[in-house]
């Protein structure tokens, strides 16, 4: 499952940030840099004042038509100061380059958003005694905080994140967070710092990836062997899978220290010895649960030849009704042994014996569960006959059911054989009578 986050921040004490990475304007930017976007989200923002327009040019510069009037601001007038403020300390009139180039080097796209502050009983809760009330809430605090939910989740603004473009997943999202925020934990974000923590954060994803490849592929040979597969089949799958995802890493981690990329292969192969281990026993389950699917009728057989065993003493040489079940019976445990002697003649010719003798003991226990399971049926509908004959009408009736149809499938393909056949007799004997039928407007010599 990929990570989808949306344009926000999480607000940190008041006139800190905390970063977001999210689609910006520009889709090529994005595409260029190593993350997407960057929020900055202040808390307590305490400025949303008149005196900030005073200044004509500074209005027109950030579309401010006039002096804001009353004693609230519009929506519009807010954001505007919210760019006047990353302006302030991201614009092109910022002395203190270092940290401003840096980041606009790491992210497509950076704005901000500013909080007022919630109201003096929230802010001094413990002082105050809050309890939690969302009526001592600042009515612009909830206002502010209503439309930064709704640009989070606006149309198109949730989309799966990207380190130097691949993709976030969830197994590696903590460490990413963790490296990323080590990097902005200092008053100073610097250019090594950001690089260190791309680098780390770039190999963390695509050793996520790597290993997502690994398991996709190892995923689907087992799919296609559901009765498991031989130990050297399946360590040549390993090999193969551990090739493709090794060679996805390298073609993928190309940002930050050599030595931090080698040491991440080393961890990605370490990780896919861990999980083949963890295939291999899958692998062995599958193998001695290779004719578990055949305990039903081996257990069904072992009763009708029991029973078979039985009337050859009780009844049937006297009773021509249990000849005729005898028969039934000898045929039915005949060709299961028959079906199951198939399967594990291939099953030793493909694994050995010591793999066909781990199926077959799987089988028996698997047969034990079966027929205690049967056993158990069979005596609640001895104690619930009703229950009993409601089931066996069901069954009956569904039996009936399915026969009508096969018949008339049969019926339908027969009378479209026959149609046909028709046809083609008719159109024989027309060809037969034709040359020997004059036409009426031919002439008779």
């Amino acid at each position: 499952m990929a990570i989808a986050a949306c344009r926000s921040g999480v607000g940190g004490s008041s006139s800190t940030s905390s970063s977001s990475t999210t689609p910006g304007s520009s889709d090529r930017d994005n595409s260029e840099k190593p993350f997407q976007y960057l929020q900055l989200v202040v808390r307590d923002w305490a400025n949303f004042d008149d005196e900030t327009w005073e200044d004509a040019e500074t209005r027109q510069k950030f579309g401010v038509s006039g002096l804001p009037g009353g004693e609230r601001w519009s929506e519009a007038d807010c954001r505007a100061q919210m760019r006047l403020h990353l302006a302030q300390h991201f614009g092109e009139d910022v002395r203190e380059r270092e940290s401003v180039d840096t980041l606009k080097e790491m992210f497509g796209s950076i704005s901000a958003y500013l909080l007022p502050n919630p109201g003096l009983k929230v802010a001094e809760s413990k002082k105050r005694k809050w309890d939690g009330s969302l009526a001592d809430i600042d009515e612009d605090f909830l206002r502010f905080v209503q439309n930064l939910c709704k640009d989070l989740f606006a149309d198109g603004a949730v989309i799966t994140q990207k380190v130097l473009g691949s993709e976030l997943f969830v197994d590696s999202f903590v460490e990413v967070v963790e490296t990323l925020a080590q990097a902005f934990s200092g008053m100073e974000v610097s250019q090594l710092s950001m690089v260190e923590a791309i680098g780390k954060a770039k190999n963390l994803v695509s050793k996520d990836e790597a290993e997502r490849s690994y398991k996709k592929y190892m995923d689907k040979q087992l799919l296609l062997a559901k009765a498991g597969k031989s130990p050297e089949l399946l360590a040549k799958d390993h090999a193969t899978a551990s090739d493709i995802a090794v060679g996805l890493f390298d073609k993928a981690a190309t940002f930050g220290d050599v030595d931090a990329i080698k040491e991440a292969k080393i961890t990605l192969q370490e990780a896919i010895g861990e999980l083949f281990e963890t295939y291999k026993k899958d692998n062995e389950r599958r193998l001695e649960q290779a004719l578990s699917a055949f305990a039903g009728l081996a257990a069904a057989a072992v009763i009708f030849f029991v029973l078979d065993r039985i009337s050859d003493y009780a009844c049937d040489w006297w009773l021509d009704t249990c000849v005729a079940m005898s028969r039934v019976f000898v045929m039915f445990y005949t060709s299961v042994l028959g079906i199951i002697g198939y399967h594990m003649y291939f099953l030793t010719k493909e694994r050995g014996k010591t793999a066909a003798g781990l199926a077959g003991i799987e089988m028996g226990k698997q047969m034990i569960v079966v027929t205690e399971l049967q056993v158990q049926n069979v005596m609640y509908y001895m104690k619930h006959q009703e229950a009993a004959k409601r089931d066996l009408n069901k069954a009956f009736n569904t039996a009936k059911e399915i026969g009508i149809d096969v018949m008339k499938h049969f019926e339908a393909s027969a009378d479209t054989a026959g149609g046909a056949g028709a046809n083609a007799t008719k159109k024989e004997k027309a060809i037969k009578v034709s040359p020997s039928s004059p036409s009426k407007n031919k002439k008779i010599d």
